[in-house]
């Protein structure tokens, strides 16, 4: 493929994502009453349950390929966690902030509209899958690591889960819900895109980052560390080829904003989880147009 269509082709994928956090970054330095963490919810609790819930329902991705990419998912959290965990016990240094801000990637402001333009709704379906396990990970084993405690709350009260849950269920069994319930879950699932880059804008404006050099530094690492995982993922499991660029995609997305609002919550390092976060952010402008520019079908 010619050099010029094909950072066209990528441009046309990077710029609505740039643009509409962009929009929420400058509404966020212009509008004190801006909150991001409004939006983070409308998006976690209403938005993304739904576009999760209707989107899995309408893939033609089956039940068992779900599954293996929530097992991935999983497996790709699990051999970050061990990695950080392991250098944190050679190293003698302490296991958060590290663990805290470099373990969970931003699999869904960034993640699900990156690979929703990059590789259509397949890609949606399996940025989403990754998502749904990435939170219900982070709020119970990863608050467990960071607070000492398991929030019972955070895991049963957790929408993307029983969205999540549900419509696995239907598909097993086969059943189609009523076109009221799958239109407005529809309906809801569309704010879900634009207010995760909204409020990814917004939290950026309002983060007070710490240590960037540290901060650059570590997420290059992390990012050649997720990188390598997306290969054992795509190596181990049985993703089929054409889901294997998705989950490479997937897999050098920068560090999540939750991991910032995990700190917050939690007592930890806020600011150095903060500089983790804009310094992958900065990165991830230079890595995932590399990226898409490798992995997209032609």
């Amino acid at each position: 493929m010619d050099f010029l269509p094909l950072m066209l082709r990528v441009g046309a994928v990077i710029a609505p994502v740039i643009l509409v956090a962009m929009g929420g970054f400058v509404w966020a330095k212009f509008d004190k009453q801006f909150s991001s963490q409004k939006l983070g919810d409308i998006a976690l609790y209403v938005g993304t349950p739904g576009l999760l819930f209707s989107t899995l329902l309408e893939t033609d991705i089956d039940n068992a390929l779900l599954g293996v990419c929530a097992l991935g998912a999983a497996l790709y959290i699990a051999i970050t966690l061990a990695v950080l965990l392991g250098l944190s016990r050679m190293t003698n240094t302490p296991i958060n902030p590290n663990a805290t801000g470099l373990t969970f990637n931003n699999w869904g402001n960034l993640g699900m509209p990156i690979c929703l333009f990059a590789f259509g709704q397949t890609g949606l379906t399996v940025a989403a899958t990754f998502f749904a396990v990435s939170i219900f990970v982070q709020f119970t084993l990863g608050w467990r690591i960071s607070a000492g405690s398991w929030p019972i709350k955070s895991i049963v009260g957790q929408p993307l889960l029983w969205a999540l849950a549900a419509a696995l269920g239907l598909k097993s069994a086969h059943i189609m819900p009523p076109q009221w319930l799958l239109d407005t879950t529809r309906l809801v699932g569309g704010a879900g895109i634009p207010c995760m880059l909204l409020a990814l804008g917004g939290g950026i404006a309002h983060m007070r980052p710490a240590s960037l050099g540290k901060g650059f530094a570590l997420t290059a690492a992390r990012a050649a560390l997720g990188l390598a995982v997306g290969f054992v993922l795509v190596t181990v499991l049985p993703f089929p080829q054409p889901l294997q660029p998705i989950v490479l995609t997937i897999s050098v997305m920068p560090v999540a904003v939750f991991n910032y609002i995990l700190a917050e919550k939690t007592g930890q390092d806020a600011a150095q989880v903060a500089g983790y976060v804009v310094a992958s952010t900065a990165l991830s402008l230079l890595i995932l147009p590399a990226a898409l520019a490798l992995l997209m079908p032609t």
